[in-house]
């Protein structure tokens, strides 16, 4: 089963890329893991929800369990920098330029580009 798992992953990469899926080739091409990537879906759906101001004890759950919490000020405000360091811990980087690569990508193929577009809007702002 691995050596299939391998030969698919492989083939994928080789393949001719096209431009109609930057998301996807850039989740084969990164490496990213089944696991990484249902972290960040499902990081990116309590994110969309928290934007909306809907915060619920559900989210803040699924928060603790991807040692997201931080995210979260006293008065339950987005911290956009936490934000960054927790797709950081997601996809085992140090440095933010795969995560931008990753939203860039997300923005070309029209992958959850409100919650994007506004991360890196709102990620601007916090760091001024």
């Amino acid at each position: 089963m691995n050596t299939v798992k391998e030969q698919i992953r492989l083939l994928s990469i080789c393949k001719v890329t096209s431009d109609e899926f930057p998301y996807y080739n850039f989740l084969v091409t990164s490496g990213i893991t089944s696991s990484q990537r249902s972290s960040i879906n499902l990081f990116f759906l309590v994110l969309s929800e928290l934007i909306k101001g809907k915060l619920t004890d559900k989210h803040i759950k699924v928060l603790k369990e991807l040692k997201a919490e931080s995210i979260l000020d006293e008065k339950n405000e987005i911290r956009y920098t936490e934000v960054m360091n927790t797709l950081k811990k997601i996809l085992d980087v140090e440095t933010s330029g795969l995560i931008e690569k990753m939203f860039d990508s997300m923005l070309c193929q029209g992958v959850k580009t409100n919650i994007v577009n506004h991360l890196k809007t709102n990620m601007v702002f916090d760091q001024l």
